[in-house]
């Protein structure tokens, strides 16, 4: 596997890097189509709001649109982020904190800077921006709560968000309602939850941060509540996985000897974050602070990037050294491709490769081949930075945001950009066909004549029964 020298996305509109700080990129499946979130007010001309807005990059025709514009087609004085657009480019799903929509219900009344987080759905023919994290009646902001974008299946009209409002309203949240998973087709009007206990009711704690397989079958989320599953008795942070065709749930980390962990994984440093789900359900990828039980040679200290078979139970430590050793630095985000075969990982260590690199990098991996890429290389790094990043369905485009640190570059050092690159070498194995030995084809030849021959002795018994 190879990589190809990043390429910047986040360019002003009148051709030099754009001023940033830009992040939070996002790919369609396909790769076509790249969005991302930007203070800076040079990507489109007339962006007068001093607030991120959300933008989408079409990679074949370089042409950029600006997503975070309101019901009336004018700019919001409200931050917007993370946007999810659909293969073709003709609408994205984005997260906005502001009055995008008539109906969004505001308690107290609005101010121009009013936060209120929502999700919604921006058409771009016609040009219209509709609310879509409604509740099961249609109502907006359900029990007077926002709701932020986790995820969304542009193609299944689907969107997962999280929300401390009663989606369904049936009662089950009590009196201090947790923030809980949903999701909702804004096609057919229908709520889901996904952080659901057994009899379908709210959990009794938060639900945080979730991702859907491509399909849309499989949920993965993170939960510290204790009634979720019957296996998480100590209430500690754990990920689950929820089968959205069977309705059920299940618990997916445990300590590798067994048992359960010696502390819990979701205060300070210690976290589960970036969850994703192969389309099968078959690998789930995270991440995890300073808990050092997920595997028997983990490196106690520094969070990990890891892959779990949700078949076996057995959880993989992805970001290892040249060697097959436990990093020296922290993995603080990771992304995986629909198939689980490419994963790609910000960390700190300095052991990654066989040459030493003291800069933080972006680093891609073949868990096919083993083979290991740094993406960042070219660009430095700040020690500082936490990026984001995405590939494409395939696992062959890989979009991040970047800190460079790099005088050779002037008009980009020291600023907070897009880039995509992209990976070679990945395609999937050829099928082998295996080509039968000389006996195999010897004893299929002798099969064929005693078939011929009892075929035969079958029709002359026939003749003489006539």
């Amino acid at each position: 596997m190879t990589a190809e020298p990043p390429q910047l996305a986040s360019r002003s509109y009148l051709g030099p890097p754009a001023g940033g700080p830009c992040q939070i990129p996002r790919l369609s499946a396909n790769g076509r189509l790249l969005t991302f979130v930007c203070l800076s007010a040079d990507i489109v001309p007339g962006d007068d709001n001093e607030r991120s807005d959300t933008f989408m990059l079409d990679r074949s025709t370089q042409q950029v649109k600006r997503v975070s514009l309101n019901a009336a087609n004018s700019e919001q004085r409200n931050t917007s982020g993370l946007g999810i657009p659909a293969e073709d480019g003709s609408f994205v799903v984005f997260y906005g904190e502001g009055f995008f929509h008539p109906d969004i219900i505001w308690i107290p009344p609005p101010t121009a800077d009013s936060a209120q987080p929502n999700v919604y759905l921006r058409n771009f023919d016609p040009p219209r921006t509709d609310l879509i994290s409604r509740g099961a009646d249609g109502e907006g902001n359900p029990d007077r709560q926002g709701a932020v974008l986790r995820d969304a299946l542009p193609e299944r009209r689907e969107v997962l968000f999280a929300s401390r409002g009663d989606y369904l309203d049936d009662g089950t949240g009590g009196t201090q309602p947790r923030s809980q998973i949903y999701v909702r087709n804004w096609q057919t009007g229908q709520v889901e939850r996904v952080s659901a206990r057994p009899d379908g009711g709210s959990s009794s704690r938060d639900a945080e941060i979730g991702r859907l397989s491509s399909d849309g079958r499989f949920a993965v989320f993170t939960s510290s509540a204790s009634d979720l599953t019957l296996d998480n008795p100590l209430s500690y942070h754990q990920l689950f996985l929820r089968d959205r065709l069977l309705a059920t749930t299940r618990r997916l980390t445990f300590p590798w000897r067994g048992g359960e962990f010696s502390a819990g994984v979701s205060n300070g440093p210690n976290f589960i974050g970036a969850p994703a789900i192969t389309r099968d359900g078959r690998k789930a990828l995270f991440t995890a602070g300073l808990n050092d039980e997920f595997t028997h040679d983990d490196n106690p200290g520094f969070g990990d990037t890891y892959l779990l078979d949700t078949q076996s139970g057995n959880t993989e430590l992805v970001s290892r050294s040249h060697d097959g050793s436990p990093t020296d630095g922290t993995t603080f985000y990771a992304t995986m491709s629909e198939d689980g075969r490419i994963v790609a990982y910000y960390t700190r260590a300095t052991n990654t490769l066989a040459v030493p690199n003291p800069q933080p990098a972006i680093y891609a991996k073949d868990m096919l081949t083993g083979e290991v890429v740094n993406v960042t290389a070219s660009l430095g790094g700040l020690p500082n930075q936490s990026p984001t990043m995405d590939l494409s369905a395939d696992g062959s485009v890989l979009a991040f945001d970047w800190q460079v640190d790099n005088p050779a570059l002037p008009d980009m050092n020291r600023r907070n950009l897009i880039f995509t690159v992209q990976l070679r070498g990945i395609e999937p194995p050829r099928q082998v066909v295996p080509v039968p030995s000389l006996s195999q084809m010897a004893m299929a030849f002798l099969a064929s004549l005693l078939t011929f021959a009892a075929g035969r002795a079958y029709r002359r018994s026939r003749v003489r029964t006539a």
